[in-house]
């Protein structure tokens, strides 16, 4: 069985972005960006280095 976790990090690849990703997985946009601090929890890494615009 897959984690939701990571099919979330697909969503977000997929649709560009974390606002696109969460609406295409009917999920609110801080839900996913739980999954992906519990994801960067788990593996030690950190997925998305943020930038200010």
């Amino acid at each position: 069985m897959v984690d939701q976790k990571l099919l979330s990090l697909l969503a977000i690849e997929e649709y560009g972005g974390f606002t696109k990703a969460a609406k295409g997985l009917s999920m609110t946009q801080p839900a996913l960006s739980h999954h992906m601090r519990l994801l960067e929890e788990d593996y030690g890494v950190k997925l998305f280095h943020y930038q200010h615009r």
